[in-house]
C-alpha cells in the first residue's frame, strides 16, 4: 500500500473514480481531520456529499475556494484530480490543531520571535504554530522563567542600583475602559517597576501594578532581599519611593533622588516626544550617597530595551496586552532572555555572566527546557 507526502496510507484508486467517492475516501481516512460537525459538500458535477468535516476555518489558506454561508459551509470542487487530496494534506499541516505540543527545537523558534520584538500573530506567521499553541507557551515559560529568576537572583553582589518604572495598558486605555471595569487591575494603565544594576546591568527585580504606594512597597521589599551588600540607590522623584525605601532597606541604604523639571507642556504635533527638561536636581535623601554616582541614564536606557523588544510596550500599534496575566509572563520571559542570553554589547558577557549567576551564555533552548524542569520539580 503506497504513502501519501505525509504519511498516511491510502488504497491505490483509478483516476476515473467518481470524484465523490474520492473525496468520502479522503475524508474519512485523513490524520489532519476530526470530527466537528456535519457539514455539506458539493462538487461540481452537482452530486451531494455529507460526512465529518475538519478543524477548519472558512478563510483558512488551504481552501481559497471556501463559501462560507450561515448554516452551511460548501466546498466547489473544481478540476479535480488524484493529487487533489494530498495538496489539501499538505495545508492542513499547517492550518490544524496539531502543533499544540511543540519539541525543544520548536518551543525555541517560538521564543525566539517573541523576545526579539515580534506580536503573537507575527509569531505566527513566521514560525507555522497555531496562535493559542504560542500563548499557551507564553504562560507556561513566563511562568517557569520568573520562578526560575526568583530562586537563583539572590545574594547578588550589586552596590548600585537605578530603579525606574515604565508605563502601558492593557485591554483598552484608560479614557476608553467600560465605566464597569474603571478601577480595576488590567483594565487601563498598568506600569513596570524595574531595577537595574550599574555595574553588572542585571535587572534583579521588577514588579508589575500600578504606580502607587503599595506596588512600590512591595517592589523594594522584593529588591532588598535580593542584595548581598549596602547599596547606592537612585530613583526619579516619585513621591511613593521615600517611604517604600525607608521601609524596605531602612538605614543600611545610601538613597537619593534624581529630580527632573520639564518644560510646558507638549503641542499636539509632539504628543509622543519627551517634553524638554529644563534642569535636573540630585538630592541625597538617606545615607552619604555619592554624587558622581546619582543617575538613571542605564534603567532609562533599559525602558528602551523593553519598548523594542516587547512588542506590547510598542506605542501606536494593537498589539498591546488584552490581559495582564499575558502581559506578566512577557516581562518575565523578557527579563530571562535579557539576563541570561542577550550578551550586552559594553560587558561582552551577559548580566548573569557579569554577576556571577550564571558561567554560560544560555541558549533559548536552554531557556524552553525550564518547562521540562519544573514538571521535574513538582513530581
Amino acid at each position: 500500500m503506497p504513502m501519501n507526502r505525509v504519511g498516511a496510507a491510502y488504497p491505490r484508486k483509478d483516476a476515473t473514480a467518481p470524484v465523490t467517492s474520492r473525496l468520502r475516501s479522503f475524508l474519512n481516512r485523513s490524520p489532519f481531520l476530526g470530527a466537528r460537525g456535519s457539514y455539506h459538500w458539493s462538487c461540481k458535477a452537482g452530486v451531494g456529499l455529507s460526512g465529518t468535516a475538519a478543524k477548519l476555518a472558512p478563510d483558512s489558506p488551504a481552501f481559497p475556494f471556501y463559501k462560507h454561508h450561515s448554516t452551511k459551509t460548501r466546498l466547489c470542487v473544481k478540476n479535480l484530480s488524484p493529487h487533489f487530496f494530498l495538496d489539501i494534506a499538505l495545508a492542513l499541516k499547517h492550518t490544524t490543531g496539531i502543533m499544540n505540543t511543540l519539541n525543544t527545537e520548536r518551543r525555541a523558534q517560538v521564543l525566539k520571535a517573541l523576545v526579539e520584538g515580534n506580536s503573537v500573530r507575527a509569531t505566527v506567521r513566521m514560525t507555522g504554530a497555531a496562535k493559542d499553541t504560542v500563548l499557551k507557551l507564553l504562560a507556561n515559560i513566563g511562568r517557569a522563567c520568573a520562578e526560575y529568576q526568583k530562586r537563583v537572583l539572590v545574594d547578588l553582589p550589586c552596590t548600585q542600583i537605578q530603579c525606574d518604572e515604565i508605563w502601558s495598558f492593557c485591554y483598552a486605555k484608560d479614557k476608553n475602559v467600560p465605566r464597569e471595569k474603571r478601577g480595576e487591575f488590567g483594565f487601563g494603565d498598568v506600569w513596570t517597576w524595574t531595577a537595574l544594576c550599574a555595574d553588572t546591568k542585571l535587572v534583579p527585580s521588577w514588579m508589575i501594578g500600578g504606580r502607587d504606594a503599595g506596588t512600590a512597597f512591595e517592589f523594594m521589599q522584593d529588591l532588598a532581599k535580593r542584595l548581598r551588600y549596602r547599596v547606592q540607590l537612585t530613583t526619579d522623584g516619585h513621591r511613593a519611593y521615600f517611604n517604600a525605601v525607608d521601609s524596605a532597606f531602612g538605614a543600611d541604604v545610601d538613597y537619593a533622588m534624581l529630580v527632573k523639571l520639564y518644560g510646558q507642556d507638549r503641542d499636539t504635533e509632539a504628543t509622543y516626544s519627551p517634553a524638554k527638561v529644563i534642569s535636573c536636581r540630585a538630592v541625597p535623601i538617606f545615607g552619604n550617597p555619592d554624587p558622581r554616582k546619582i543617575s538613571t541614564s542605564y534603567v532609562e536606557r533599559q525602558n528602551l530595551t523593553m519598548r523594542m523588544n516587547m512588542r506590547r510596550f510598542t506605542r501606536l500599534t494593537n498589539a498591546f496586552s488584552k490581559k495582564a496575566e499575558n502581559h506578566g509572563h512577557a516581562v518575565a520571559l523578557h527579563f530571562m532572555y535579557y539576563n541570561f542570553c542577550r550578551i550586552h554589547q559594553t560587558l561582552r558577557v551577559t548580566p548573569a555572566m557579569e554577576a556571577g549567576v550564571s558561567d554560560h551564555v544560555w541558549t533559548l533552548e536552554e531557556v524552553a527546557g525550564l518547562l521540562d524542569a519544573e514538571v521535574r520539580r513538582a513530581a
